[in-house]
């Protein structure tokens, strides 16, 4: 008969076995992670810096989008105060590498700290309302942040915040082109955690909680505190994008971070719709990188949110992630009428 402990021990064994063959990377894993970055580097010699550096403000404006679209399309929530959450991280960091002689690489984390608290304090205030109320109550916390820490000279000084040269571990970054390799692998890695994180129990318990917070509710979903972590890590990813922004900027001013972003960061997460992450990554594209890169088309991309806004509400409620789920399942249909091994006649009909 065989021993208790052995048999314990042997289905210990095999149970870690299967979790750690569930965490193996995939090809498909490998490839959403490898070839975008492969990508992103490759641009890198072949561009200008002012490109380059364009370039590295959209992939910093997408991570903070990408949080964004977790609180909104996925946990139902909402947030006007985004373009704060990004801003006064990024006035920390900056004014702490001005004042102190540090290099804000080394701080950057501390604006994922910020943010986060950030995301913690709006969470609180705005699970005492619903509906309409949480937009005023969102709105006024940006109001807060850009009408007391954006004006006062402890943060932000006499308004143009010089930085000391980046450096890590004695290494110095002193151009566009060393800095630019971290600032993908940011970009990389939030999108990567957020698919895993919306892949997880998590990411399905925020779904229930959208769909129905009373069903949610009865299999046992704490519903306030998913929603607080929905807020919270919209915040840190905010915070993320901001910590980073000075390294990458160099200098940062409180004119960067106007009010009026919170309400780009919201079209871009709408025009994107619920689902997956390249919905917000094509919006961030369309929306912010036409603003970005066509500069001297600046009345179009004014009002290109706007009216990419509205289309998306009377025409297309899901947003680019229905659009791409459509065109998917029509390519698909086609593709299925020529598989090998039906007939000419089956392929008509």
């Amino acid at each position: 008969m065989p021993n208790s402990t052995d048999t314990r021990s042997a289905s210990f064994a095999s149970r870690l076995r299967e979790k750690l063959r569930s965490h193996r990377p995939t090809t498909k894993t490998t490839l959403q992670i490898g070839l975008p970055t492969v990508l992103l580097l490759l641009i890198a010699p072949i561009t200008s810096d002012v490109t380059l550096f364009k370039i590295g403000l959209l992939l910093l404006f997408a991570v903070a989008a990408v949080g964004l679209h977790v609180l909104v399309n996925w946990a139902g929530e909402l947030s006007l105060a985004h373009a704060g959450m990004v801003g006064l991280p990024a006035l920390v960091v900056a004014k702490l590498s001005s004042d102190h002689n540090l290099s804000p690489l080394e701080l950057a984390p501390i604006g994922i700290l910020i943010g986060f608290a950030l995301g913690a304090v709006v969470a609180a205030t705005a699970r005492r309302v619903s509906g309409l109320y949480v937009t005023i109550v969102t709105l006024a916390a940006g109001l807060a942040i850009d009408r007391f820490f954006f004006t006062k000279p402890w943060l932000v000084g006499t308004g143009n915040l010089k930085l000391t040269a980046p450096r890590l571990a004695g290494l110095e970054f002193g151009s566009i082109q060393a800095i630019y390799p971290i600032i993908v692998v940011v970009f990389i890695g939030s999108v990567f955690a957020t698919r895993r994180l919306l892949d997880s129990k998590l990411g399905r318990a925020l779904l229930t909680v959208r769909s129905d917070p009373t069903i949610a509710q009865a299999q046992g979903i704490n519903v306030p505190a998913y929603r607080a972590a929905a807020y919270m890590f919209a915040g840190a990813l905010a915070g993320l994008a901001g910590g980073f922004m000075p390294l990458w900027a160099q200098r940062v001013t409180p004119d960067s971070f106007p009010l009026e972003l919170s309400f780009t960061y919201l079209a871009v997460v709408v025009v994107a719709g619920r689902g997956s992450i390249n919905g917000v990554l094509g919006a961030a594209l369309l929306i912010e990188g036409f603003r970005q890169f066509l500069s001297g088309t600046s009345f179009i991309a004014a009002y290109l949110g706007p009216v990419a806004l509205i289309v998306t509400l009377t025409r297309f409620p899901g947003g680019l992630n229905q659009f791409g789920r459509m065109i998917g399942g029509q390519l698909a249909g086609v593709v299925g009428r020529f598989r090998p091994g039906r007939s000419p006649g089956d392929a008509e009909g």
